[in-house]
């Protein structure tokens, strides 16, 4: 029989909090999840550079498309717009909390210390390895993100995440300039992705996109999914949801936030928010704070 989870352990929790930083202010997330009952995460994808800590559970990802898995105490990197989800299965011991540390990172913050460490710019690192075990690479990671989640002192964070990034890039990524997956679409679905990202708060149709493009409604969404990986509405909704976080975070109100970002209700937007954070807006809200 399959031991039972230990007390205390009812839900999912996500702390969130952003890096300060003059500019493109890094997303941090601290994921506590109920092994008991996994989840399996929706294909999704982010504009940044994701980092995540496995920081005591074993899980599985497909990305690239194949299942990998991820050791407990790894340090794994899903370059920008590169589709990826969590397959729901519990590969750990089905009793103790899954940890996992989160950084969303600009390519705009990669691209300059890339180029001091290459002393070339134009253009961002490529990463071959997409799961690490080196434990320099995890504590390093690791003091930062603690740093930064409990308020450490300004420079203490900047240095630290400084000595990261230039570990990480200098000892992992490759010269060569990363491949968007969006430069390999047809400039069609290039083109309805761009006007998503500039108007997701927007009531849009399919026959309008469609119309945009100059193609049938049935073909630009059966297409689009192949290409991208996930169907037109997924898109758009991933659109609002990281842009709820960062709402969310700077105070804004849930039933504000769902207005904001076009939901037809509150309802529909907790619905939609934790099918993607497996959590809460509430819930995101209170253990941030």
């Amino acid at each position: 029989m399959r031991n039972q989870p230990l007390p205390g352990l009812a839900r999912n929790i996500v702390k969130a909090w952003r890096y300060h930083r003059p500019f493109h202010s890094p997303l941090l997330e601290l994921y506590s999840y109920i092994p008991d009952k996994p989840e399996k995460l929706p294909a999704h994808y982010h504009d940044e550079y994701q980092f995540c800590l496995s920081v005591n559970y074993p899980s599985e990802s497909y990305y690239q498309k194949s299942v990998h898995f991820v050791p407990a105490g790894s340090f794994s990197i899903i370059h920008p717009g590169e589709m990826h989800s969590g397959t729901g299965k519990d590969v750990g011991n089905g009793r103790d909390r899954a940890t996992f540390r989160m950084m969303y990172l600009s390519s705009e913050v990669i691209a300059q210390v890339t180029s001091s460490i290459f002393q070339a710019s134009g253009s961002l690192p490529y990463f071959s390895d997409s799961i690490l075990l080196d434990r320099a690479v995890t504590l390093s990671f690791s003091r930062f993100h603690s740093a930064s989640q409990h308020h450490a002192p300004q420079l203490q964070q900047d240095e630290q995440l400084q000595q990261f990034l230039t570990l990480l890039i200098g000892q992992y990524a490759e010269r060569q300039p990363l491949l968007q997956p969006t430069g390999q679409e047809r400039p069609a679905i290039k083109q309805v992705r761009t006007y998503l990202q500039q108007h997701y708060t927007c009531n849009i149709g399919l026959e309008r996109l469609a119309k945009i493009v100059s193609l049938s409604s049935s073909y630009l969404s059966r297409v689009f999914k192949a290409e991208v990986g996930i169907s037109l509405s997924q898109y758009q909704t991933q659109l609002r949801i990281n842009r709820a976080k960062s709402l969310l975070l700077s105070g804004a109100s849930i039933k504000r936030t769902a207005s904001d970002l076009g939901f037809s209700d509150q309802s529909h937007f907790t619905h939609a928010f934790k099918r993607l954070v497996h959590t809460t807006p509430g819930r995101y809200i209170q253990d941030s704070s």
